[in-house]
């Protein structure tokens, strides 16, 4: 798909959802939980479909939506941005934070005693990253331009992975990085500490 088509399509939905929030404002808000439009967010960023994305944000979703589990003994929160981040998919990455994502969204997980909180830019970090066919067209980007992307938009370079299973640990990004100097003087360059 050529990037001039892209931008095409991406002009289109940001008109369209122009006018779709212009008639936003007279619609009520419900407290029953995600819209349709979250559920089909989450479900296009699950498959890493671009074009269902954009579809879904035009017609009212939240760049910001986090699809919220609960049980018994806990809950699990996942932002669809962190989605995006762990799978590699830059385009996605993109599209939430021009539509206005958080960048600095974190999936967090509690359970008892346990619990964990992975900050996106974690999450480009420790993501499997994704094979992609020839025939599906994508190109697998590094995470040094996902990370870049994220600082650009204000994401936090000292953001901390936490968890607590039968000890508490925490991990700076500076030091997750380590092994990758490209990353490292990156993320230096917007301040991060050890």
């Amino acid at each position: 798909m050529s990037p001039l088509y892209l931008a095409a399509g991406f002009l289109a939905a940001f008109a369209a959802r122009a006018l779709w929030r212009a008639a936003a404002s007279s619609r009520p808000v419900t407290a029953d939980g995600p819209s349709r439009a979250d559920q089909r967010l989450y479900e296009a960023v699950q498959r890493r479909d671009v074009t269902a994305a954009a579809e879904a944000l035009v017609y009212g979703a939240s760049a910001s939506y986090a699809r919220v589990d609960r049980w018994d003994y806990g809950r699990c929160s996942e932002p669809v941005l962190h989605m995006a981040c762990k799978q590699h998919d830059l385009e996605m990455v993109e599209l939430l934070l021009g539509y206005g994502a958080n960048p600095d969204a974190q999936y967090e997980k509690e359970a008892g005693s346990y619990f964990e909180y992975e900050p996106c830019v974690h999450a480009v970090l420790v993501g499997p990253i994704p094979d992609y066919t020839p025939e599906q067209g994508r190109v697998t980007p590094r995470p040094v331009e996902i990370m870049s992307l994220l600082l650009e938009r204000g994401a936090n370079p000292n953001a901390t992975y936490r968890d607590r299973d039968d000890c508490y640990r925490e991990f700076t990004l500076l030091g997750s990085a380590r092994n990758n100097p490209e990353l490292v003087a990156l993320l230096e360059r917007y301040g991060a500490r050890e």
